[in-house]
């Protein structure tokens, strides 16, 4: 592990928290399906299904996060208190991701409840793009046989 992704030593101090805090400065907000900025970005999204579903919404708030800790300005200067740059930021990753309703067909095959269901592949081909809008995606040249 350490010579694909680099570093020193990994492991786990007992001491302290498991906050992510702990090690850049800043935890993840929390950020809910009814908050009103997602509901107006939903809307500018144009999905028009009851609930968002986990998994855009997760990718949206590590979006957020890698503005609030490591400092990616590069996401169209994203200010993260700013209204306007949250619902922006927010539309594209729910227009990036593909989610299925319980209330569609296809929904009512895999949902066993009210929600929303999103495919992993889904979930990173649409973080890939994102990343790739603001150009902060490597592109691949070769994949060995450690990916």
């Amino acid at each position: 592990m350490i010579s694909r992704f680099g570093g020193t030593d990994w492991f786990i101090d007992n001491t302290k928290s498991n906050d992510v805090a702990n090690q850049y400065g800043i935890n993840p907000k929390e950020v809910y399906e009814w908050d009103e900025d997602i509901q107006v970005a939903k809307n500018l999204a144009g999905i028009d299904y009851s609930y968002i579903g986990c998994g855009p919404l997760s990718l949206y708030c590590q979006f957020d996060y890698l503005v609030r800790g490591p400092g990616y300005f590069e996401l169209d200067r994203y200010e993260p208190d700013d209204p306007a740059d949250k619902r922006f930021l927010a539309k594209e990753t729910f227009m990036n991701v593909s989610s299925i309703s319980s209330e569609s067909w296809l929904g009512q095959i895999f949902a066993s409840s009210d929600g929303t269901f999103t495919f992993p592949s889904s979930l990173l081909s649409g973080a890939r793009t994102i990343l790739k809008n603001h150009s902060l995606m490597i592109p691949k040249t070769e994949v060995d046989e450690e990916g």
